[in-house]
């Protein structure tokens, strides 16, 4: 008597394997496949844009995606340089006055200052740094996301606050109380 005369018979049970090994061999072809892609996706995109900044990346509103860092920076001093030449114009009870952000001494250099440091070099750089710094997947992640969306790189400031106060305190001497 074999072993299969009084077991019960399992419908599919002696059916050959080979849809599930067609099924797994696709599957793992089709990961190869989107793997493939998106190593080439990625190195194109790496390849294209190397030494300039990303796509859809700006600095503050400024867009900068394509220019290189020196190009980047270029252009940004430049707009800083024309606001802090402008000032900052200020109405307080319909007094307007405009504080000047950048002190000159032509006499003496070292007596020349800035009430207000944008700090332009460490936004460039961090706009480049996009899709380019963190892990192998930090940086796929990146790339998809410049590739999909923008990223905006915020200026940070740095104001020399005793002497705008000062400033403003005189050219407001009418309404500031302390």
């Amino acid at each position: 008597m074999g072993i299969s005369e009084g077991a019960p018979h399992i419908p599919f049970a002696d059916a050959p394997m080979t849809n599930n090994k067609k099924t797994v061999a696709i599957a793992a072809l089709s990961v190869a496949v989107a793997i493939l892609l998106i190593a080439a996706f990625g190195a194109t995109y790496v390849y294209a844009y190397a030494g300039q900044i990303y796509p859809r990346v700006s600095v503050g509103s400024f867009p900068v995606s394509g220019l290189t860092i020196d190009e980047a920076r270029r252009l940004l001093n430049s707009h800083a340089d024309r606001i802090l030449e402008a000032g900052l114009t200020i109405t307080v009870n319909g007094q307007t006055e405009t504080i000047p952000l950048r002190y000159l001494s032509p006499d003496d250099p070292d007596l020349s200052k800035d009430l207000a440091i944008l700090y332009i070099g460490e936004a460039v750089d961090e706009a480049y740094s996009v899709g380019r710094s963190g892990t192998i997947t930090d940086r796929l992640f990146s790339l998809v996301q410049v590739s999909t969306s923008s990223t905006q790189i915020p200026v940070h400031l740095e104001l020399d606050a005793t002497t705008l106060e000062q400033e403003l305190s005189t050219r407001f001497a009418s309404v500031h109380d302390p």
